[in-house]
């Protein structure tokens, strides 16, 4: 009778604990580092970079070959956050020269910058730029409040 419990009772418990490869670890730390080396490096960016872990976010990031638009929009607000203005510079001025999946937020952190290093008609295009981007996004009501607002500058 015990025998029969015992074999009713370890069926059910070894057909459950059997691993799904798609299945996610117990231990998230693992999962950051399947793949290639670009998604390990983009994983353990991710990580550090929503950990405030700046420094160690740019680090992972750099080493990512061919980084995505986010990538780099990530990478400059970390060089932000570390006081790196001339990197995050250079950033922010190769997403918006490359054109794809710009946002008004990237003009307005660049026009910052270029006020920040003495760039100040740099600075005033971008934001003209960001103004362009709101109008589309956004509507005539909310760049008229903006223009009145920025009309003193």
């Amino acid at each position: 009778m015990y025998r029969i419990l015992f074999i009713l009772l370890l069926i059910p418990s070894i057909s459950f604990s059997q691993e799904v490869e798609d299945k996610k670890s117990k231990f998230p730390l693992f999962e950051l580092s399947k793949g290639d080396d670009n998604s390990k490096n983009q994983s353990w960016g991710d990580y550090h970079y929503n950990n405030e872990n700046y420094g160690k976010a740019v680090e992972r990031y750099s080493k990512i070959n061919n980084p995505s638009v986010e990538i780099q929009r990530k990478m400059a607000l970390a060089y932000i956050e570390i006081d790196s203005v001339d990197r995050a510079l250079v950033m922010l001025e190769t997403i918006v020269n490359a054109g794809d999946d710009i946002e008004p937020s990237d003009y307005l952190n660049l026009s910052q910058l270029q006020d920040i290093k003495g760039l100040y008609n740099e600075a005033n295009k971008n934001r003209k730029n960001m103004l362009g981007r709101k109008q589309e996004r956004l509507g005539y009501h909310y760049l008229r409040q903006v223009i009145i607002i920025t009309k003193d500058y």
